[in-house]
């Protein structure tokens, strides 16, 4: 069911290693397990630091996935709004840094090199299946493409609309026909209007009892944060729902990326990261345009969203520093 990439994930993984040695940690009893010198660091803070810590506050505890009474939490909500037709428990649940990164873990485990994704087109009637159907046969047929998985954001971001239960119900099918898995994006699920007779209210996918229509449920992910819901993009929390053991088992073992490197120190976008430290030695912070993978340098975004005087304020050093530098910068 999973890629090549993501079977090896799953085999050779974060859960049959380094959590594998949680499972016996040392004490009184295991004199042989896994030793960690949290008492004594632990005592160290007690005295200097805080009293209101324990020792699973200076480990991953249960992984780096996200600890139990979270996941618990989440749950609960999960059961409690999106009225899931399965019980969601803490262990279908796997948290990151936010779903973004989700979106980039689904598709690690999920496609191999040259495989592809199907995305959400902006038709909400069921006749949309028609044109991920032309399109999956033309990816397939045509391109030589093995589409692997299709992506919806459940209500709409940006047009925030939400899919209709028989449309949702159509594109399980789909899923199913072409043997491929369906990635829900419900971050907005909670900030939607009311149904009434001109909107569609919100229709969670895990509220669809696959059984009913003859789906696999190990094809069905959603995906869910703080950010929006909670207005807490700063709660770099994101979280996968999942009743496929293996794909979060897979999920699990996906660590860290390799950055970009810059070739040349005067290259364009070298230069404009220079730009931006010498902005913030003045004390104003701007995000370079290479942050959001603009396509030529020397764009920067300025977040307006605060008191007129902090951004006038902002601006006027911008203005002082571009002159004091002979306007060459």
């Amino acid at each position: 069911m999973l890629s090549n990439r993501g079977e090896t994930y799953a085999v050779a993984g974060l859960a049959n290693g380094y959590l594998g040695h949680l499972k016996a940690p040392f004490d009184k009893e295991n004199k042989e397990g896994v030793f960690l010198m949290q008492d004594v660091i632990l005592d160290y803070i007690r005295t200097r630091a805080a009293s209101g810590l324990d020792r699973t506050s200076l480990t991953y505890h249960e992984g780096p996935f996200g600890s139990r009474r979270l996941r618990e939490a989440m749950a609960k909500l999960i059961t409690t709004y999106f009225y899931p037709a399965s019980p969601i428990t803490s262990d279908n649940i796997l948290f990151t840094s936010g779903v973004t990164s989700l979106n980039a873990v689904c598709a690690l485990c999920l496609t191999d090199p040259k495989d592809g994704i199907l995305l959400g087109d902006d038709p909400f009637g069921p006749s949309a299946v028609i044109r991920y159907e032309e399109a999956f046969l033309k990816a397939r047929d045509e391109d030589g493409v093995s589409v692997r998985a299709l992506l919806i954001c459940n209500p709409h971001n940006p047009l925030g609309r939400c899919y209709p239960r028989e449309t949702l119900e159509a594109l399980l099918q789909f899923c199913q026909k072409y043997q491929i898995h369906i990635i829900s994006d419900e971050v907005y699920a909670l900030s939607v209007y009311e149904e009434n007779t001109s909107t569609d209210g919100f229709i969670s996918l895990l509220s669809i009892e696959p059984a009913n229509i003859g789906v696999n449920p190990a094809l069905i992910h959603v995906l869910y944060g703080m950010s929006k819901d909670f207005a807490a993009a700063g709660l770099r929390l994101g979280c996968l729902i999942s009743q496929n053991q293996k794909l979060l088992q897979a999920a699990l073992s996906i660590r860290g990326c390799l950055n970009p490197t810059l070739v040349a120190d005067q290259g364009g976008w070298a230069a404009e990261l220079d730009l931006s430290n010498r902005l913030l030695q003045i004390g104003v912070r701007m995000s370079s345009g290479y942050a959001y993978h603009n396509e030529v340098p020397g764009w920067f975004r300025i977040i307006f969203s605060v008191e007129m005087e902090t951004l006038e304020e902002g601006l006027s050093r911008i203005v002082k520093f571009y002159l004091s530098s002979g306007g060459s910068s």
